[in-house]
């Protein structure tokens, strides 16, 4: 028999199938049969259910240089073609991590932008310092834009817009898995082969 990661036990579960929600009554959530996690209501979408605003799953890291940090995301569905999401990262000496993410769907075609932005206080550039990482000539707020634009045009050609920014290369060091760029712009127009 498989074994489930995690489940969640409830004294109490109801499924409403016309607001597409299931809602628990002292929920228990168990990984591989360990309880980690006990709340006295708890309520989620079925898995049906259409898209809709709320907290999406918290996630923790270690970081060697962030320390322990905490991801809190929350989806903002604006209407059926386009949402955001918001998610602040807390981490080392209280400092923030802003995240926004905006996806906007047209007829013919597709925008992505995500705005990241930090202002690192003074204990936190107390902490670099004091661990031999070089701050000189360095701003408090670093921040990086990331866009991608695709459509599709008459006569079968398409067009992609690619943009990227960032304030300095240590904010890729240090917030980004991708610091594989630190400012470049593309603009293709492809024309699709019958």
């Amino acid at each position: 028999k498989k074994i489930l990661p995690w489940q969640i036990y409830a004294k109490k579960v109801n499924i409403d199938n016309q607001n597409q929600n299931i809602y628990y009554n002292h929920a228990i959530l168990k990984l591989y049969h360990i309880p980690v996690f006990y709340t006295p209501y708890l309520t989620h979408p079925t898995i049906d259910a259409k898209k809709r605003s709320g907290l999406l799953t918290i996630s923790y890291e270690r970081d060697s240089l962030l320390g322990n940090k905490i991801s809190t995301p929350l989806f903002i569905n604006l209407a059926p073609n386009y949402d955001l999401t918001y998610t602040p990262s807390f981490f080392r000496k209280d400092n923030i991590h802003h995240n926004a993410k905006y996806r906007h769907l047209f007829n013919n075609a597709k925008l992505d932008t995500e705005i990241s932005y930090v202002k690192e206080n003074k204990e936190l550039r107390n902490y670099f310092q004091a661990n031999d990482i070089n701050l000189t000539k360095e701003k408090s707020s670093k921040w990086a834009i990331n866009t991608n634009y695709n459509q599709t045009l008459p006569n079968d050609w398409n067009l992609a817009l690619n943009s990227k920014k960032t304030s300095d290369h240590s904010y890729l060091r240090r917030y980004r898995e991708d610091f594989n760029f630190y400012q470049t712009s593309q603009l293709n127009l492809n024309k699709n082969n019958p």
